[in-house]
């Protein structure tokens, strides 16, 4: 029987990281994957291919719970980095000192985090996009914003803009090519059932009935898989109970001018007049993504078709203080995740849809097109705002999230935190969590970059104290 000294399950943004730096250092690890071994070329971004291939239950995963919220996950070589805009932010001050007093998070001072910061705004080349290729929807958009003289700003993000082709920095092409280059061991399209641990060796065993060995276990599944499989493991505590989301709802505005091409991508700028409580920004919006905007509103059936490059979508995220609850279903795979937003949570996102339509008023909208589910709310001036969206009733609002975190959080409050400050789970030797669970609460924007500070902190304190 061969025992690896550690096994990565997954290879997202944390588990890319985290097996990068423990091979590395010279260690014998073995990186388990759920999805296929696909590089960025392999599939068109934003694609129905992409998704078919790339993300858990081809982008269809809803939360149960009034209003329903679709999210999306990575299931790939790469994991989240791979289907996300790449777009990179710090945390904020105000959110780790937050961390730090309720979580009793430990080690996270400026000075410290900021060396894990630069290390990924070096690695992954985060720049601003040169003016040139900045689509004309990103800037109607900075335009409304300084017409209402509200803080607007071009975000960053993990691109190399001197390359041709493949220029988001996705973790295939950065930290899992090194992994190759280093010959880390692989296995594909396996997915972790469960974990065991018998005479301080740890078994990890998959649904297609493989079972591998390692003194070390570091879960980096995502902030759903994770405390899934941890649950399925009979470890419970503080686990699965405070998955977080960032609950969106977008707004498609038709505008005089062309502002959309082909290959738009997701523009570059937020408004963040309101944060950290909501954000206000650019979504995808080909014409399939169009399409499916205004598929509820019966009499415009071709509106999207006939006036795409007019039109674009936008939205309004907030910070929320709902968490969700992640139930597993015997003898399946995917776990059910519940999530009741509370009234307060709608009232925020009510508020930011308002100010959204707004800016986009502002902008020189003419349409506005609420992601609400009856015509009645369709806009077409700025006067209409307060009138139409002030009472909305939650079954008719349409919301959706690409960011989940939190399900597993690090501290040492025991009461909150499911593993230490570095990830360790606090009752069981050599089991790590090291991904997008243990941010404590919602950031507010894009946790990429956090996450991946974090990984890189945990990782090296893991060498350093127990890797010997």
């Amino acid at each position: 029987m061969r025992v690896f000294q550690d096994i990565v399950v997954g290879s997202g943004p944390g588990g890319a990281i985290t097996s990068h730096f423990l091979k590395k250092a010279g260690r014998d690890v073995l990186l388990i994957e759920a999805g296929s071994r696909l590089f960025q070329q392999d599939t068109v971004a934003f694609s129905k291919d992409e998704m078919l291939r790339k993300y858990w239950n081809g982008g269809v995963t809803v939360t149960l719970g009034t209003p329903r919220i679709p999210f999306i996950l990575g299931k790939c070589f790469g994991g989240g980095s791979e289907i996300n805009a790449g777009i990179y932010h710090r945390a904020s001050p105000q959110v780790l000192e937050e961390w730090a007093r309720r979580f009793q998070l430990r080690d996270i001072d400026a000075a410290s985090l900021n060396e894990h910061y630069e290390y990924f705004e070096k690695e992954l080349t985060v720049s601003s996009m040169p003016d040139s290729l900045i689509p004309k929807a990103s800037k109607v958009l900075a335009e409304g914003a300084r017409k209402l003289n509200w803080k607007c700003f071009e975000v960053p993000r993990w691109f190399d803009y001197d390359k041709a082709e493949n220029q988001k920095q996705t973790m295939s092409e950065t930290f899992l090519s090194r992994n190759i280059e280093l010959d880390l061991e692989m296995v594909f399209e396996k997915t972790v059932r469960k974990l065991k641990q018998e005479n301080g060796i740890w078994r990890v065993l998959t649904f297609e009935g493989d079972s591998y060995h390692a003194e070390n276990i570091f879960v980096c599944a995502g902030a759903v898989q994770t405390p899934s499989i941890l649950m399925r493991s009979g470890i419970g505590r503080n686990v699965g109970k405070s998955l977080q989301l960032h609950p969106t709802i977008k707004a498609t505005a038709l505008f005089d001018d062309e502002i959309n091409t082909e290959g738009m991508g997701v523009p570059v700028h937020q408004v963040r007049e309101f944060s950290p409580a909501i954000s206000l920004g650019c979504s995808i919006s080909s014409l399939p993504y169009l399409s499916l905007a205004l598929s509820e509103f019966k009499n415009y059936p071709t509106f999207a078709r006939e006036n795409w490059k007019r039109m674009s979508t936008y939205y309004a995220m907030i910070r929320p203080e709902s968490c969700a609850r992640i139930i597993n279903i015997p003898f399946t795979r995917d776990p059910v995740i519940r999530y009741d937003l509370s009234d307060r949570d709608i009232a925020n996102l009510l508020f930011g849809l308002k100010k959204l339509c707004q800016l986009l008023f502002a902008a020189g909208a003419r349409k506005v097109f609420p992601s609400l589910l009856d015509e009645k709310f369709i806009l077409d001036s700025e006067d209409q705002i307060e009138s139409k969206l002030t009472r909305v009733d939650r079954k008719l609002i349409q919301l959706m999230s690409i960011h989940l975190f939190g399900s597993c959080p690090m501290g040492e409050n025991p009461a909150l935190c499911a593993t230490d400050s570095y990830g360790r789970i606090n009752d069981r030797e050599g089991l790590y969590v090291n991904d997008a669970s243990l941010l404590c609460t919602s950031l507010g924007l894009n946790p990429q970059g956090t996450l991946m500070c974090f990984a890189r902190r945990n990782v090296l304190h893991f060498l350093e104290t127990r890797g010997g």
